[in-house]
């Protein structure tokens, strides 16, 4: 919720259209996509369950195994997608 005086509620965008996270307007996309590894080790804990109830031989048991692989991958490649993010931004920023 928005505090008077306080700018856009966090998450939200300003009247400049820039997002804002409560974090500060820099890293403001860099945080927002931070925080959607919780969603990502949901979907792994989600993957993970149906692994755990199906057979080998069922179709659903490779598609859950794309995803937990998927996902896995996801999480491991963050931090140097962050990283690479945060050098870009330092050579290029205006």
């Amino acid at each position: 919720m928005r505090r008077p005086g306080r700018g856009p509620a966090p998450g939200r965008l300003s009247p400049g259209g820039a997002a804002t996270t409560g974090c500060g307007r820099d890293d403001a996309w860099a945080t927002l996509f931070t925080s959607q590894n919780t969603v990502t080790q949901l979907m792994l804990a989600a993957a993970e369950t149906g692994i755990a109830t199906t057979t080998a031989s069922d179709p659903a048991h490779r598609r859950l195994t794309q995803m937990r692989d998927f996902y896995q991958f996801m999480l491991k490649e963050i931090p140097t997608l962050l990283h690479r993010w945060q050098q870009h931004q330092a050579t290029h920023s205006r």
